[in-house]
């Protein structure tokens, strides 16, 4: 999920796919990199949070740990290693 939609931003869409299939795991890819916008993506029901610039050290690691495990994840970069917010 990106932050910047067209019509709906990313957190609304989240909230709304949330709604209609609560099982849904979301995971935002972003180059935002506020800790405002972290926290938004996770309270709208994200459950990972990847920045486009770690994408290839982040991305497919962190599609298996929300899809497959249904962990939480953020990027390496914005926490000093691979781990879910506090």
């Amino acid at each position: 999920m990106d932050i910047s939609l067209p019509k709906m931003n990313g957190f609304e869409t989240t909230r709304h796919i949330r709604l209609l299939s609560p099982a849904s795991r979301i995971l935002f890819l972003s180059e935002r990199r506020g800790s405002d916008f972290i926290e938004a993506a996770f309270q709208a029901g994200g459950l990972g949070y990847v920045l486009k610039s770690d994408a290839n050290a982040d991305l497919i690691r962190g599609i298996r740990a929300v899809l497959l495990r249904g962990e939480q994840v953020v990027s390496h970069s914005l926490t000093g290693g691979f781990e879910p917010p506090e």
